[in-house]
């Protein structure tokens, strides 16, 4: 597989920023209809889009679901083996080990990308929808704070209070905020990696596979100024999407 390229940058324009995915076999479908929903909003090149996959079967039915898209095959990098890391049948049981080591995958595809392609990453979780190409909006976040990780806040603030479009600087963390490691943007400088490699690392502590979001928001709360949490009237979680009846209004 030819994957992208592109050298290291000072500053990234939008159209730089990659896109991510990883699945497995039996959430192929799912990952597709997150895929398709940031197509249909236009403004996204094929050397953009990169679904990662555990095995040949994901593979395989990826290609054949998803057009326009690169397929990185994880189950063939050398931090697949390092980890030990398969692709259990169960791994969509939250809180399983298996699903554990599923979430252990998206770092290794993150890592790799960061390495090699040396571009910035937004991660999505296969469950996300896409209303809007975020790439303008994350990149004019980022220059500013070249060493912060982006992430999706987990809290479940009230619709209409003053945090619901408030934008948190770094080392801001209101009341029952959590970083969700579902949705993550990260760029190819070194204290990125480092914070990346240390979430695995904790993760994989004291021979229990701790969740990733358990070690991200576990680490976060040491090193407040990691990590800076988005908007949540425009990166909204499901609970707040769902349970409220969420209505979109879309600024970028």
């Amino acid at each position: 597989m030819k994957l992208l390229r592109g050298g290291v940058r000072r500053r990234f324009r939008p159209s730089d920023y990659v896109f991510l995915w990883v699945t497995n076999d039996r959430a192929v479908e799912i990952t597709a209809n997150s895929i398709a929903s940031l197509q249909r909003t236009g403004s996204v090149g094929q050397d953009q889009l990169i679904l990662a996959t555990l095995d040949e079967e994901a593979a395989g039915n990826a290609t054949r679901l998803v057009q326009g898209v690169q397929i990185l095959r994880l189950d063939r990098l050398d931090a697949w083996r390092r980890y030990d890391l398969f692709a259990g049948g169960d791994y969509a049981e939250f809180g399983s080990r298996s699903f554990r080591q599923f979430c252990v995958s998206r770092y290794v595809a993150i890592d790799h990308i960061l390495q090699q392609i040396k571009r910035p990453v937004i991660y999505a979780d296969g469950d996300i929808a896409y209303l809007r190409n975020p790439m303008n909006f994350l990149s004019a976040l980022q220059p500013a704070f070249r060493r912060l990780v982006l992430a999706q806040n987990d809290r479940r603030a009230d619709i209409g209070s003053d945090e619901w479009s408030r934008q948190y600087q770094a080392g801001t963390r209101p009341g029952r905020s959590e970083i969700c490691s579902g949705f993550t943007v990260w760029q190819p400088v070194r204290a990125h990696r480092s914070l990346l490699n240390a979430v695995v690392g904790n993760m994989f502590s004291k021979d229990h596979l701790h969740s990733d979001q358990h070690a991200f928001n576990t680490l976060s709360r040491r090193q407040l100024r990691s990590v800076m949490l988005l908007r949540q009237d425009q990166f909204p979680n499901g609970s707040l999407c769902f349970k409220n009846k969420y209505n979109p209004q879309l600024e970028f």
